[in-house]
This record gives structure tokens, C-alpha cells and sequence, in this order.
């Protein structure tokens, strides 16, 4: 459970500036492409022994305020990938109780060997609105070198602040269909896992 509470929480950012190029852990050093962006890695961590997390934003981006990130996580399981979709739609659930906004969606691939999960979460403050989340998880069960099996989550995040977040909000209504046939259509990366320090 534990290794999946680390797969499936928000993640934490840092100030790291992107001239300080992070350690590529899993084969994917960037830039990655999506919906005519380019996204570079901004920061990789190992929170745990079976878990590989890198994080990849545009160039004039920070990753404590970011707008768009796209994020790469590797965690070395048997879990299926309805088990662990299912993991992160029962925290969406609870979370519903208290964020009026917070809703998702789930998309097989055709042939049912992949899954997207879509989702926005909101922030409050005394004036209204305050922050929109958007993200989207494309999963992957895949198999490794020396056979091992890994799930491949392959994320896109899209946010808006203060008063951007609702025409972030309407907008996200516009292109949703789109993000969601993007992302099932693109090519994901080849992961290589490296172990070493």
C-alpha cells in the first residue's frame, strides 16, 4: 500500500532550476512532445525501492508554479492497471465529498490493454476559486529488462491560478475530448530503468 500511495499522491515540486540537469533514471531524458509543447526535465526522484518519478516542464516554466507538466512514473508491481486506475477513482471519490468540481472519467484502449483516467480537482479561498487541476493518466503494464513487470504511467497536468483557473475550467470543457485522443495516440517512451546512484 505504501508504494502506491507514493504512486498515486500529488506530487511534491521543488525550485530546482532547469540548467541543473536531473539524474534520467529511466530512459527518458526528454524533451518530451505533447499538444504542440515541448516539455523538459525539471526534476527525477526514487521515492521508494520499486518507484521512478521524473518530471518534465516547458522551458520558461517553474516547477512550484507551473502551468503544464507532463510526468513519467515507473513502479515496479504485479498490479494490474484497473487495480491501480481504480486505487487513485477511490481517492477522487472521497475527495468529491468536499470540491464541488472534482470529477473523472475513465477511457479503455480498444483492445482494452490500456487505460486513461482523466480528472480535475479545484482549490477554494474565501474569494471563489482558486486554483483548477487537470489531469490525465495514461496506463501501461509493461515488461522490463530482466522481466520485470512494471506499470508506465504517463501523465499530462494542465492548471490555472487565481483568476485564470475558470476560464481554465471552461476551456478544459472544450478540449477535452481532444487531450484524451491525444494522449491514447501518442507514442509512449521506452523505459530503461537505471540503478545506479
Amino acid at each position: 500500500m505504501k508504494t502506491f500511495w507514493l504512486f498515486f499522491s500529488f506530487l511534491s515540486f521543488s525550485f530546482t532550476p532547469l540548467q541543473q540537469l536531473p539524474k534520467d533514471r529511466i530512459g527518458v531524458s526528454g524533451p518530451i512532445h505533447f499538444q504542440n509543447t515541448v516539455f523538459l526535465l525539471a526534476k527525477s526522484y526514487k521515492p521508494d525501492e520499486n518507484t521512478y518519478i521524473q518530471q518534465y516542464i516547458p522551458e520558461n516554466e517553474l516547477l512550484n508554479k507551473f502551468n503544464q507538466m507532463m510526468t513519467v512514473q515507473v513502479v515496479v508491481t504485479n498490479t494490474s492497471i484497473h487495480d491501480a486506475a481504480t486505487t487513485k477513482i477511490n481517492e477522487l471519490i472521497i475527495r468529491k465529498q468536499t470540491d464541488n468540481l472534482c470529477n473523472y472519467t475513465l477511457s479503455p484502449s480498444q483492445d482494452g490493454r490500456q487505460l486513461v483516467l482523466d480528472y480535475v480537482i479545484s482549490t477554494e479561498n474565501k474569494m471563489g476559486l482558486s486554483q483548477i487541476e487537470f489531469n490525465m493518466y495514461r496506463y501501461v503494464k509493461i515488461t522490463l529488462q530482466n522481466k520485470r513487470k512494471v506499470i508506465l504511467l504517463y501523465s499530462y497536468t494542465r492548471r490555472g491560478y487565481g483568476t485564470q483557473a475558470e476560464s481554465v475550467f471552461r476551456k478544459l470543457a472544450i478540449d477535452h475530448g481532444f487531450l484524451i485522443n491525444d494522449m491514447m495516440q501518442t507514442n509512449m517512451p521506452q523505459i530503461f530503468i537505471n540503478d545506479q546512484k
